[in-house]
């Protein structure tokens, strides 16, 4: 009778990649809960403190007059989901003229902004309008489409 040793490796494998199998699943599961958040998003609160009181509505910012530099495609103005909102914001901005999507940002937690975000293009100096569209989604759930709406806006190029 011969008696034959199992290797750790071999006793440990399969411990190892049901850990990781196990790993993964539990990554999967928490990820279908969060929407991808905004990386560059920063705690921010409106001007003049203005914060949503109504736990059933939404507060969406107006815009008016967004203004950059012609020699670059940053922008430094804040696209905001207010303190206080029970959704989670995310902003497509269009050029009016053409329907072309110039910048999209990630999910927006209430009580966050992006001040400084890049469109997709260089612009010639001049005015262009645009419509800022802010999509919604539960906090619970952030599949579950809430209302959206579009800022008319003006973006000038100096």
């Amino acid at each position: 009778m011969r008696v034959m040793r199992k290797s750790a490796v071999k006793l440990l494998l399969p411990v190892f990649l049901l850990a990781l199998m196990a790993g993964g699943l539990g990554g999967y599961l928490l990820w279908q809960g969060r929407p991808v958040l905004e990386e560059s998003a920063v705690a921010y609160q409106m001007p003049g403190g203005v914060k949503n009181e109504e736990s059933d509505e939404i507060l969406v910012p107006g815009f008016g007059t967004i203004t950059m530099d012609a020699d670059s495609t940053t922008v430094h103005a804040a696209l905001a989901n207010p303190e206080g909102n029970p959704c989670y914001f995310k902003y497509q901005i269009r050029l009016s003229d053409t329907g072309e999507q110039i910048y999209e940002s990630g999910w927006l937690e209430p009580g966050t902004a992006v001040t400084e975000w890049d469109i997709s293009e260089k612009l010639p100096e001049g005015e262009y309008p645009v419509q800022i569209l802010v999509q919604t989604a539960s906090l619970e759930n952030y599949k579950e489409e809430m209302n959206q709406g579009v800022v008319n806006a003006a973006l000038v190029v100096r």
